[in-house]
């Protein structure tokens, strides 16, 4: 008969795979040690329906779960090996929390998911997310924003396209995250040759941002800060402050 283990000794264990995983150099190592981690806090989360990544970062002595949920999606995408299919469990990991009832999950598992598919050059698939999703809730800026970067910095360049889909989202009442969309069509209409609209585009972006006392972030330094985030993780190196620290 198979062991049942506490909660308490899922949580321990669950941690102490996360460690084992960090304290190796080995991409592959690190991947399987953390697979066998999810494995253990899939049982925990299955057991409490209503126990969230944000539930565990509570629950956990010495890590906040839902960082290390980053890194593991990452690494699942960037580990490649002729043993292991890393890109199916990354998929998988979307979806099951993509399933769960609370939508307090971080990172947000559906532009994973997405994304994934769009890189997978599986394209139609990655369209009736991005459709689906928005038809659930329109207001969702995100979700518009990279669904139309998939056609604007990317393989598959399409700036027509990502125009559509950005004016799509900004016809949207209530749009959430509404500024980031219009830098980015900004940007696509200086791309086309639009100079003047995009003229237009960036006062009342720059307009916003002021209403709203924030300072303005265009669309081309968040995907600078992107790209520095994921040179990082490409390392992966062991932190010893996700090792040893509460974070």
């Amino acid at each position: 008969m198979k062991k049942m283990h506490s909660d308490r000794d899922l949580l321990i264990l669950t941690e102490e795979k996360i460690q084992a995983g960090y304290k190796t150099e080995d991409s592959v190592e690190r991947t399987l040690h953390w697979i066998d981690a999810w494995r253990i806090a899939q049982q925990y989360l299955d057991r409490h329906k209503t126990k969230t990544a944000l539930d565990l970062d509570r629950s956990l002595r010495e890590l906040a779960f839902s960082d290390w949920l980053f890194d593991f999606q990452s690494i699942l995408y960037l580990t490649k090996s002729s043993d292991h299919d890393f890109v199916s469990k990354r998929i998988a990991l979307c979806e099951y929390f993509i399933a769960r009832p609370s939508s307090h999950n971080n990172p947000d598992f559906r532009v994973l998911l997405a994304e994934m598919y769009f890189a997978r050059g599986e394209c139609i698939k990655g369209e009736e997310l991005f459709e689906n999703w928005l038809s659930c809730d329109s207001q969702w800026g995100i979700g518009w924003l990279v669904w139309a970067i998939q056609y604007f910095c990317s393989d598959m360049l399409d700036l027509e396209k990502a125009e559509r889909i950005i004016r799509r989202g900004l016809a949207v009442p209530g749009l959430r995250n509404r500024v980031m969309l219009l830098d980015l069509l900004a940007e696509i209409c200086d791309l086309l040759g639009k100079s003047a609209d995009a003229v237009t585009i960036r006062a009342e972006a720059q307009s916003e941002f002021k209403l709203a006392q924030r300072p303005f972030v265009s669309v081309k330094e968040l995907q600078k800060l992107g790209a520095e985030i994921n040179a990082a993780t490409n390392k992966l190196a062991p932190n010893p402050t996700r090792s040893g620290t509460k974070i």
